[in-house]
């Protein structure tokens, strides 16, 4: 198969069903800004209200990760993302399966499609897509998650260490400890080389 042709086949899938994407999509983006992302927002909202703080700044961002109510509002929130890109993504491929086998396909019965198949997703596989979640997130523009994804880390490590009493004692350990190991990694090399 030559490449125009294959470029025939895709021109004429897309000019099949592009109308339903576009109606799909416009209606999915309404649908999760006014249903899904106020649903993350209130559920990071719950999250700090049950750390005790009704506001994050950038030096206390590590707190979301070190508490309870912390890690099962992050989890809860990776949860409603995953369903948010289930369905998505799931209509998408549905639609995109039924053009390429030239069935008619309604959006409304890829959606029902998609939501019916949607309790298989609360097994055991749900670690598996929360993982691909967070693996993905950086990429993702979600309007509920930028507290979650903007995490300076370099302003967090420095309020840690200035905040310890010891600072300079850490400072002088952990240099030590990486010298050491410079000279013990250069000592055993030139042993291992030259004998």
């Amino acid at each position: 198969m030559l490449l125009s042709d294959v470029v025939k086949n895709s021109w004429r899938d897309f000019h099949a069903s592009y109308k339903k994407y576009l109606f799909f999509t416009v209606l999915y983006m309404l649908l999760t800004s006014f249903l899904f992302v106020p649903l993350m927002s209130y559920i990071f909202n719950r999250m700090l209200r049950a750390m005790g703080t009704g506001s994050l700044l950038n030096a206390e961002v590590y707190r979301i990760g070190l508490t309870v109510p912390g890690l099962v509002g992050l989890i809860l929130i990776s949860f409603v993302g995953v369903i948010v890109l289930y369905i998505e993504f799931g209509v998408m491929i549905t639609i995109a399966q039924k053009t390429y086998f030239r069935k008619a396909i309604l959006v409304s019965d890829a959606i029902v499609t998609t939501i019916k198949k949607l309790p298989s997703l609360l097994g055991f596989s749900i670690f598996q897509l929360l993982f691909i979640f967070i693996l993905i997130i950086p990429f993702i523009d979600l309007l509920g998650l930028p507290p979650i994804i903007d995490i300076n880390l370099p302003i967090i490590l420095t309020g840690f260490f200035h905040q310890a009493s010891n600072f300079f004692f850490v400072f002088v350990f952990t240099a030590f400890i990486c010298c050491s190991f410079c000279v013990y990694s250069i000592t055993v090399y030139i042993t291992l080389y030259f004998y």
